[in-house]
């Protein structure tokens, strides 16, 4: 029953509970340790709310230019932490590393809008 309530949410409102970190680069409001929380998903962009902090969680809207994949699983300590499997996101300014529960991926990637690449090593050829 809670399944199916995450998942009416997550249709209706685009909002999902996730992790994300800095792989390469800078991204205002994150840093290369995983911050766990809520993102609202719309085309091109998170929203995202860090858990636990209401006034100072917030990160400034992260512009998402493309999805690379496969999704890889949590491993190490990432796999206690961590919602789902391991997916990278390019933006204008860096690397991330977002994760989700896989039920929500398909549905997270057509609701940005943005190119799914199977590998990083594509863009670069």
């Amino acid at each position: 029953m809670a399944i199916l309530r995450a998942d009416r949410r997550f249709r209706n409102s685009g909002r999902v509970y996730c992790g994300l970190r800095v792989i390469d680069g800078n991204q205002p409001g994150l840093s290369g340790r995983w911050r766990l929380g809520v993102a609202s998903v719309s085309p091109r962009r998170l929203d995202f709310r860090r858990r636990w902090w209401r006034v100072l969680g917030d990160c400034p809207p992260i512009e998402v230019l493309a999805v690379h994949g496969p999704p890889r699983a949590p491993f190490g300590d990432e796999i206690l932490k961590l919602p789902g499997s391991v997916v990278q996101l390019q933006t204008p300014v860096a690397v991330l590393e977002w994760s989700l529960n896989r039920r929500y991926q398909s549905a997270a990637f057509a609701r940005l809008k943005v190119a799914h690449l199977e590998s990083a090593e594509e863009t670069a050829g």
